[in-house]
C-alpha cells in the first residue's frame, strides 16, 4: 500500500491540462487528430490512464510510433508529457517550475521507465519542487497551504489548549480543582476552497492532567484526529500533542507545547509528517461582568520525510504561524442539568510566514454557548459555530459540539 501510494505520487505528475473547476484530476489524450478527456477524483485511477498500454484503449489509433501528447491537470497544477515525434523520446515539462527533461530508451517502455527511475532518485529534487508547488497554489492539499491543512490544524489546537477561547471545550484557566479531565469533542466544517468543496469532520481528544502541587499548573496531552472530502478524494490526519500550561499569575500564563502530526491521501497523493514547537501566552481580565481573553501564539513547523519502497517524499517546508485574538465570555441566566451557563464570542487571526503557502492568512469568528466550568465542578458542555475566511477566496462554517468531564 506504501509503494502504490508513493508510485502514485511519482506518476501524477507526468501529465498537464488547463483545470477544470471541480475536478481533482483531468486527463486529455491527444493523438492521431484525436482527443479524449476524462476525469478522476484519486490519483491512483489517473496512474492506470497515463501509461503507454492504456494510450491504446484511450485513443483508438494510436500507435507505438504515433505523435502524442497527455496532458493532466493535477489539483490546479499543470505539467506535460509527450511523444513529440515517431521515435522513442519522451518529454516530460512542468512549465511553472521550469522543468523539462528527456529520456530515450530502445522503446518507448523504456523511455517511461527511465522515467520513472529519474523521478525515483528524485533527480534535481523534482518531487520536492512538485510538492512544494503543490502547498503554494492549490488550495485543498492536505498537509499545509489552508485552514483545513495538517500544518494548521496542529497550529489551531496549541492555540486553544492555552488560551480561554472556546468553541467546543473550555480552557479551564482559573479552575483550581485537582481532578484530571478527559474533553471529547465533534465538529464538522464545511469550505469553499478556490473551485472546490472540502467537508471536514474532527474528533478532538484532550486528557488534561493537574498538579497536585499546584492544581492550576496543567499538563495537556491531546490528539485531533481529523477526516477531509474534497470533490471525493479523502484524506486523513492526526497531531499528537503535549503541552503544559503555567500560570504566571492570576491573569496570565504562558504554555509552551510540541506535537508531531502525520497526514495521508492515496486520493490526492500526499503524505507527511510534521514536527512543531509552539509557545501561547493568554492574558485575561474583567470588562464589568464580561471576561475578556487576549491570546498570542508563534509556533514553527519543520516537515520531515516520508520513506516507502524506493521513495522518499518530503514537502521540505519550514514555517512560522503568528495567531493572535480577543475572546469575551459572559454568563446567562439560564441552567442547563442545573448548572450555570455563558456565552463566548471569539475573533482570531492566523499568519504563515517561511515557505509559500496557498491560503497564508485568515480570520475565525467563533461564538458558542453551554455550561460554564466552575472551581467545584469541571463538567462542561458547549456547542458553538465558527466562520472562517482566508485570502485566495477561502471561506466555510464550522459547528463544534464539546463536553469535559
Amino acid at each position: 500500500m506504501k509503494r502504490k501510494l508513493l508510485t502514485a505520487v511519482v506518476l501524477a505528475f507526468l501529465v498537464a491540462t488547463p483545470a477544470h473547476a471541480r475536478d481533482l484530476f483531468s486527463l486529455t489524450a491527444e493523438s492521431e487528430g484525436e482527443t479524449v478527456t476524462v476525469t478522476f477524483d484519486a490519483i491512483e485511477d489517473i496512474v492506470d490512464a497515463v501509461d503507454s498500454s492504456s494510450l491504446d484503449a484511450l485513443v483508438n489509433a494510436y500507435t507505438p510510433t504515433s505523435v502524442a501528447t497527455l496532458t493532466l491537470d493535477i489539483r490546479g497544477l499543470p505539467a506535460t508529457v509527450s511523444y513529440p515525434g515517431a521515435g522513442t523520446t519522451l518529454i516530460f515539462t512542468v512549465p511553472s517550475l521550469n522543468i523539462s527533461e528527456s529520456f530515450t530508451g530502445a522503446t518507448r517502455d523504456a523511455s517511461q521507465q527511465l522515467f520513472e527511475d529519474f523521478l525515483e532518485s528524485d533527480g534535481a529534487g523534482i518531487l520536492k519542487k512538485i510538492l512544494q508547488q503543490l502547498a503554494a497554489t492549490t488550495p485543498i492539499d492536505p498537509v499545509a497551504g489552508n485552514p483545513s491543512s495538517l500544518m494548521a490544524v496542529m497550529g489551531a489546537a496549541d492555540f486553544d489548549n492555552g488560551t480561554d477561547f472556546s468553541g467546543d471545550q473550555p480552557a479551564g484557566g482559573e479552575q483550581v480543582s485537582n481532578r484530571n479531565t478527559l474533553g471529547l469533542g465533534l465538529r464538522y466544517g464545511s469550505y469553499s476552497a478556490g473551485d472546490y468543496d472540502q467537508s471536514v469532520y474532527t474528533l478532538p481528544i484532550k486528557y488534561t492532567f493537574r498538579l497536585d502541587s499546584d492544581p492550576s499548573k496543567q499538563l495537556i496531552l491531546d490528539i485531533p484526529i481529523s477526516y477531509v472530502d474534497t470533490e471525493g478524494g479523502k484524506s486523513y490526519a492526526a497531531a499528537l500533542g503535549l503541552g503544559y500550561r503555567l500560570p504566571i499569575n492570576n491573569q496570565w500564563s504562558l504554555t509552551p507545547a510540541v506535537r508531531v502530526g502525520g497526514a495521508g491521501s492515496v486520493d490526492l497523493g500526499s503524505a507527511a509528517v510534521i514536527y512543531s514547537g509552539s509557545l501561547t501566552s493568554n492574558y485575561n481580565f474583567n470588562w464589568d461582568e464580561i471576561k475578556v481573553a487576549i491570546g498570542n501564539m508563534a509556533a514553527q513547523f519543520k516537515t520531515t520525510s516520508i520513506s516507502a519502497g524506493d521513495y522518499s517524499i518530503d514537502y521540505d517546508l519550514n514555517n512560522t504561524m503568528i495567531k493572535n485574538g480577543i475572546g469575551f465570555e459572559g454568563q446567562t441566566d439560564y441552567t442547563i442539568f442545573d448548572k450555570p451557563t455563558s456565552w463566548h464570542f471569539d475573533v482570531a487571526h492566523s499568519a504563515f510566514f517561511g515557505d509559500d503557502l496557498y491560503v497564508d492568512s485568515y480570520l475565525d469568528i467563533s461564538m458558542s454557548y453551554g455550561t460554564k466550568a466552575t472551581n467545584a465542578v469541571l463538567d462542561n458542555l458547549r456547542i458553538g459555530l465558527t466562520y472562517t475566511v482566508g485570502n485566495n477566496s477561502y471561506d466555510g462554517g464550522r459547528i463544534n459540539f464539546g463536553y469535559t468531564f
